[in-house]
């Protein structure tokens, strides 16, 4: 096994990151290249896993360290949908981690309230024989991809989760 850097390490590697000489151009994360705010929400991890070999260490969120796994970048950075131009990638990794949290009502009465149609089982490629329910990340997807307003998608869903616990 590798050796794990000490708490200590790794605060030296934040402090420096984008200094010249530094291991780390910049304090983006490697998966999402979204800034990384706080030390706290920072993890190094092996760009191939190293399960697979991997040693060259990147500087990524934790949450999106935690998607990745053992994982590809390229899989998670399709899963999470970045692809298009940094605003564009922006917006769905925003609204992946918004989404995220809710569960598969909460995402169908999102959809109900923004006017997006639900995905069905023909969507998620199920023969309709099977009639097995979209999942939850079709639900995401077709949000998404829906284009509506960020901040109306906001509001619905602090208004969707309030009256949920209400």
């Amino acid at each position: 096994m590798g050796k794990t850097l000490s708490l200590r390490e790794r605060f030296y590697l934040w402090e420096h990151a984008g200094q010249s000489g530094s291991r780390f151009p910049d304090k983006n994360c490697n998966i999402c290249h979204q800034p990384i705010i706080n030390f706290d929400d920072m993890e190094l991890d092996h760009i191939r896993a190293y399960s697979k070999g991997g040693q060259k260490l990147a500087m990524v969120h934790r949450t999106c360290n935690r998607m990745k796994s053992s994982g590809s970048l390229r899989e998670i950075q399709k899963r999470l949908g970045i692809e298009g131009s940094p605003e564009d990638n922006a917006r769905k990794i925003d609204l992946n981690r918004l989404l995220q949290p809710l569960k598969i009502k909460q995402l169908k009465e999102l959809c109900d309230e923004l006017g997006v149609e639900r995905p069905t089982a023909r969507d998620v490629g199920t023969f309709v024989a099977e009639m097995e329910a979209p999942s939850k990340s079709a639900y995401i997807k077709r949000i998404i991809k829906s284009n509506v307003d960020i901040d109306k998608i906001k509001n619905c869903v602090s208004k969707c989760c309030v009256q949920q616990f209400h």
